[in-house]
């Protein structure tokens, strides 16, 4: 199936009013056509933070043979569950696994992925990110492929807002039900790239996209004027890599005090 055909799918099984939707359906298609397709028969992945449109995505478009989702739900009693998506014609049920994965470890003594995807989860980590990059290396196969996506801290949008005084990002509001489901750091590209090398992967490419955001050609125009680099100003990164080996230090001095 293509990515295209399956973006149809799901948009026919989803109201036209669904906010979360609306506010994110560019960074799916997006993401959806970065999707790393499977190599050979028989491999194995997995994606962090699931709300199942890409674990059906990974099986249809992509290939993978077995497909499982890692999410954190701390008031279910239960570490492993099968879930089934309405969007699903076949109803096929997936592994999830409830886990935090800043401090928990999923239930393999061994890796066993070959991809990971890790779609808008970094930066909702609050005290321990290398705790959760740790353990995407640890459950990715040598040579493994990990595609992560985190909002853009440096994007064009944000020197906007700030040059008029604003707060320069959408997410740092609290919520009134007093959990916990807020951007606690968002990344720019230079330290992204620290923290995805430090924790064992080769960067193959890094890049932006306006997931949120019209661009601002005007901003453009003044961050080149005035000598800074004009690369990557989308409100979004995306950065696909290798793993390559260990991670490197556990508390680097670029992230921790």
């Amino acid at each position: 199936m293509t990515p295209e055909d399956y973006w149809q799918l799901y948009l026919g099984s989803v109201d036209e009013n669904n906010t979360y939707i609306r506010t994110h359906g560019r960074r799916f298609q997006q993401t959806l056509m970065q999707l790393y397709p499977a190599s050979a028969p028989g491999q194995r992945a997995i994606e962090v933070g699931t709300y199942g449109f890409f674990l059906k995505a990974l099986r249809l478009v992509s290939g993978y043979d077995r497909v499982d989702g890692a999410i954190f739900e701390p008031d279910t009693p239960y570490k492993i569950l099968k879930r089934s998506y309405p969007f699903d014609p076949v109803g096929e049920e997936f592994e999830l696994y409830n886990t935090n994965l800043e401090c928990e470890c999923l239930p393999f003594s061994e890796p066993v992925y070959d991809y990971v995807l890790a779609p808008e989860i970094l930066e909702h980590m609050p005290v321990d990110p290398m705790g959760f990059m740790m353990e995407l290396n640890r459950i990715t196969k040598p040579d493994g492929r990990l595609l992560l996506t985190t909002p853009n801290i440096a994007c064009a949008e944000n020197i906007f807002r700030i040059l008029w005084r604003q707060v320069p990002n959408n997410y740092y509001v609290y919520r009134s039900g007093r959990h916990s489901d807020r951007h606690n750091l968002e990344y720019g590209p230079d330290l992204l790239w620290k923290l995805v090398e430090n924790s064992g992967f080769a960067i193959e490419r890094i890049w932006t996209e306006d997931s949120w955001n019209s661009q601002r050609p005007e901003v453009g125009r003044l961050i080149s004027e005035a000598g800074f680099p004009p690369e990557l100003r989308g409100d979004n990164l995306f950065v696909q890599c290798k793993k390559t080996g260990p991670v490197k230090e556990r508390f680097p001095v670029f992230l921790y005090d």
